[in-house]
């Protein structure tokens, strides 16, 4: 008879670290998981036992904490990329019928030598997994020790017996104790006497056998030896004491118990599918029985029927999806059958009101719309499973339903369509299952609960109402873009001396560098490149090309934004009507669609000129509220650079100030060159910009440039440690964080190309700024917007462009809105340096700039 115990902690451990980084695609880290399964599943099949257990630490090192107070104190927090693969472990071992021991405040180590306690003087051969030579003061003549080893593919073992524990480790297993004693243990943290290394305890035990025989024989020590053992005597007991493994902790369990069980195919496979483990898939025979498991999962059927009213509904949890193809409304209850709506969007609206039913919906938003919700400050308890999907992973491709019931359930594609939108329904309640389990397990709940969520309704209240379009105002500017662009033209064909397509990229490079010989700067595998940048390098070369500059940048005007808004313009409101995206930037930043009006050009005044025609209804006027600096002000809060913060403090102007600091002279000499040069580099710094990127942009050397970067990180210290800091937490997390523990992924951190690393290591130094930025913007609206409720005004937020928001407010009203705006952005929340929001207003959005 044979029993196996696998130390759990250990070869969780011993695998994350050996393994390369393994995630789903939906971003679930896995190597721990991958490496734990790899040794739980060939001691299973080599060892072939009749009794198995897997020890876990439970709040490990608290009993012996309380012995000594630095006890493992060296070892770093678990990783969260850990910490996350522990509940699937613990699944899996579940799956395979493997009964889990732990004990409250003691160590897997503890619970393994209390069974092998109990045990090991019954007719039963004891074999222990294990990543690491704690265990190895358990051997006796029927209990061995396998160290193992984990790799990608192969794990290696040491084998460890009673009688060959002395050759190959230096002691007997009873020494193993002593032993520690006296070196101690940097892994744990155990001091042991200080100067006595292994072959100095290797000998002292030989000779005394015990550490107590040692210290009853001091005097037979000779001086130098004697000294250190009596100045260390009391660390070595206390050695002695933290290694050993205690024995006799109070665990229910049975052999019985422990005995080997039929696996729980279902839920095993499962759980694989989710993890996307295929070779294991393969490994364990499924691939004979998959279509029979898979018939396990279907979804059961379900008769239809038309919801009246919500007092049918009987669960206090509902399942909502909208269908966009069939303009249906699906709901499953648990505790009845599945139901929808056609016509009576009231109900669903009724529903979505109700504070004692807790919804479950994808895609809320999209929901509000169909229903024409009413007043939004009434929706109450709704979980999104698309914003719970980009709050754990923000970098995804697609939120689609589809998909993520594919990255996050393994489910079959055919079972969706077979069952189509209210199969998807009862789906959603699973997914959600899972993806509320992650936002617990990556401490997600604040971002998704306090910022996205309740950001769904401004969204669609902003989408309803839209931004007032003057029609007449936007064709005058049309006519005077299209006449510039005339001019232009008739210029650029004139000092050509011939005419071409200006926009073609082909006809313009043979007119620069075969007709007119400018330098070539860029060559591309169809000819020479006329991209911006190489336009900009030739700016000075030739009077041609700030012409042609000009017109690229009148034709994007006419183009994207003149005829393209007079097309957006809803006929019936005489409004534009933009989408605001929740899921489309990795940061948290909001985009917009359809039209686009965050994209608004504001870097040169023929672009913002666009802002005239956005004007308020009648009897209104609009009021602008923009964060000043507010990327450098969280640069200033998470660097906790002295310099910085103070000149925020001390509402210093911080581009002038830094320059004061780089040039190494008094404000009042700071030239504008010197500013604006000082500013490049401020907002550089955020973007990780290298001194090639400065030396472009502010048209300097790279030397100089370089130069620039070193004196501001001298005068910074603290802003070079937390960048430094930053990349080096990508690197081993592969995500960074922002203020509010968003989490951005952080693709190629470990590349091997050094152009994707250097990308990676950007991101990676930014994100955390930026994204915090968006949060603090977020968070602001939803201030914003509950005062307006709050106090039953009829102003209105229209519109949110990066640090700046816009209110659509009544003239009466619009003084009290000034303040409310600016105490609650300024107040969204509280960094170690003030924020500050500028207001302003005007009749029209170019006068509120």
């Amino acid at each position: 008879m044979k029993l196996v115990i696998f130390d759990g902690n250990s070869i969780l451990y011993r695998a994350f670290f050996a393994l390369p980084e393994l995630t789903t695609s939906s971003n679930i880290p896995t190597n721990a998981i991958y490496g734990f399964l790899n040794v739980l599943l060939k001691y299973l099949d080599s060892e072939r036992p009749d009794y198995v257990a897997v020890a876990f630490d439970k709040r490990g090192r608290a009993a012996r904490k309380s012995e000594y107070e630095e006890y493992k104190a060296n070892r770093k927090p678990m990783p969260d990329s850990l910490q996350i693969q522990i509940p699937y472990v613990r699944e899996i071992i579940s799956a395979l019928n493997i009964p889990i021991l732990e004990y409250e405040g003691y160590e897997a180590d503890d619970v393994i030598g209390t069974l092998v306690n109990r045990l090991k003087n019954q007719n039963l051969e004891i074999v222990i997994i294990t990543g690491d030579r704690d265990t190895l003061q358990l051997l006796d003549k029927n209990v061995i020790v396998k160290i193992v080893t984990t790799r990608f593919d192969k794990t290696t073992e040491d084998l460890y017996t009673v009688e060959n524990v002395k050759e190959k480790y230096g002691v007997f297993a009873h020494q193993v104790v002593d032993y520690k004693a006296l070196v101690g243990d940097a892994s744990d943290n155990i001091p042991g006497v200080k100067g006595i290394g292994g072959k100095t305890a290797i000998k002292l035990l030989e000779e005394y056998q015990t550490l107590e025989n040692i210290y009853q024989n001091l005097k037979n020590i000779k001086d130098s030896l004697r000294e250190k053992l009596e100045a260390g005597k009391d660390m070595a007991f206390l050695s002695k004491k933290l290694a050993t493994i205690i024995c006799d902790l109070p665990i229910e369990v049975t052999l019985e118990e422990l005995k080997r069980r039929e696996w729980d195919k279902k839920k095993l496979y499962q759980i694989l599918l989710q993890l996307e483990f295929k070779s294991f898939i393969k490994r364990l025979g499924f691939s004979e029985e998959i279509e029979e498991i898979k018939q396990a999962v279907q979804l059961p059927k379900f008769n239809m029927k038309k919801l009246c009213d919500i007092s049918e509904i009987k669960g206090k949890e509902i399942y909502l999806l909208c269908s966009g193809d069939e303009g249906l409304f699906y709901i499953y209850d648990q505790l009845s059958s599945a139901v929808f709506t056609t016509a009576d969007k009231g109900i669903v609206e009724k529903l979505l009101k109700d504070q004692g039913i807790q919804k479950v919906v994808y895609d809320l938003k999209n929901i509000l719309h169909r229903v024409d919700f009413g007043d939004t400050y009434q929706l109450k308890n709704c979980n999104d499973v698309m914003l719970a999907s980009y709050v754990l992973d923000s970098t995804r491709s697609s939120y689609d339903l589809e998909t993520l019931f594919i990255s996050y359930l393994n489910t079959d594609i055919a079972i969706i369509k077979e069952n189509r939108w209210a199969g998807a329904t009862i789906l959603l309640r699973n997914l959600w299952d899972e993806l509320s389990k992650l936002i617990d397990l990556n401490s997600c709940q604040y971002v998704y609960e306090n910022i996205e969520i309740p950001l769904v309704p401004i969204l669609y209240e902003m989408e309803k109402i839209g931004f007032k379009v003057n029609k007449n105002t936007l064709q005058e500017y049309t006519k005077e873009i299209e006449s510039k662009l005339l001019k232009l033209e008739t210029q650029i064909y004139q000092i050509a001396g011939e005419w071409f397509n200006i926009n073609s990229p082909k006809q313009l490079s043979y007119v620069l560098f075969e007709k007119l010989k400018l330098p070539v700067v860029k060559k591309t595998k169809t000819g020479y490149s006329t991209d911006a940048e190489v336009l900009e390098e030739l700016y000075d070369k030739h009077e041609i090309v700030p012409l042609i500059l000009d017109y690229r940048m009148y034709t994007k005007i006419l183009t994207t934004y003149c005829q393209g808004l007079m097309q957006a313009i809803n006929s019936v409101t005489g409004r534009v009507h933009s989408n605001f995206i929740q899921t489309g930037t990795a940061t948290g930043r909001l985009a917009s669609a359809e039209s686009n009006l965050q994209n608004i050009p504001v870097k040169y005044d023929e672009g913002r000129l666009i802002r005239k025609a956005f004007i308020p209804e009648e009897g209104y006027v609009l009021i602008d509220a923009d964060y000043s600096q507010i990327e450098l002000r969280i640069l200033a809060h998470i660097s906790e650079d002295e310099r910085l913060i103070n000149a925020f403090k001390n509402n210093l102007d911080i581009h002038s100030q830094t320059a004061a600091e780089i040039f190494g002279v008094d404000v009042s000499q700071v030239t504008p060159t010197m500013r604006s040069q000082a500013k490049a580099v401020n907002f550089g710094i955020i973007y990780g910009i290298s001194d090639y990127g400065l030396s472009k942009d502010i048209k300097i050397s790279r030397k100089e440039a370089a130069e620039f970067i070193n004196r501001y990180f001298e005068k910074y210290p603290k802003v070079k440690e937390y960048l430094d800091n930053v990349v080096k937490f990508a690197r081993e997390n592969g995500f960074v964080l922002t203020l509010f523990n968003r989490k951005r992924y952080i693709k190629d951190i470990k590349s091997t190309n050094k152009n994707l690393r250097n990308y990676a290591e950007r991101i990676a130094m930014n994100s955390p700024i930026q994204g915090s930025a968006a949060d603090i913007m977020k968070i602001a609206m939803i201030r914003v917007y509950r005062r307006l409720k709050e106090e039953n005004l009829k102003s209105r937020i229209i519109l949110q462009v990066h640090d700046e928001l816009l209110i659509e407010s009544p003239y009466e009203e619009k003084e009290i809105v000034k303040e409310i705006v600016k105490t609650e952005m300024e107040n969204a929340v509280s960094l170690k340096v003030p924020l500050v929001v500028e207001v302003k207003e005007g009749l029209n959005w170019y006068e509120t700039k």
